[in-house]
C-alpha cells in the first residue's frame, strides 16, 4: 500500500508542478508582451506560488523578446494526505518546466 501511495503522490505532484509551470510561463509571456505592467519573472513567481509551486528559474527572451521559460518545483510530500507529521521524511521534489511566447515561436 505504501508504494502505491508514493507512486500516486508522485504522479499528482508532477502534474501539479507541470500545471504551475504552464500557468507561470503564460502569465510571464503576457507580461513580456505588455499586457500587464509587472515584471514577467515576478508575475511568473506569483502565479507559481498561487499554484503551490516555487519558481526555480525564469528567463525572458530567446528567439523572441516576449518568450518566457520557467522551471518550478513543489514538494511531493505536501501533496500526500497520508504523510504523518511525526515521521521526518526528506523533501522529494517534483518539477515542471514550460515555455510560452508568441505563436511565431512554434514555427
Amino acid at each position: 500500500v505504501g508504494l502505491v501511495h508514493l507512486l500516486s503522490a508522485s504522479a499528482t505532484a508532477a502534474a501539479q508542478a507541470a500545471r504551475a509551470a504552464d500557468l507561470a510561463a503564460l502569465a510571464g509571456a503576457d507580461a513580456a508582451r505588455g499586457l500587464t505592467s509587472e515584471d514577467p519573472c515576478t508575475l511568473a513567481e506569483e502565479v507559481a506560488a498561487a499554484n503551490g509551486a516555487q519558481l526555480s528559474s525564469c528567463s525572458v527572451g530567446g528567439e523572441f523578446d516576449t518568450e518566457v521559460t520557467v522551471e518550478v518545483s513543489r514538494d511531493l510530500l505536501e501533496v500526500s494526505p497520508l504523510n504523518p507529521s511525526w515521521l521526518p521524511l526528506p523533501e522529494i521534489p517534483a518539477s515542471g518546466d514550460s515555455r510560452a511566447g508568441p505563436p511565431e515561436a512554434l514555427e
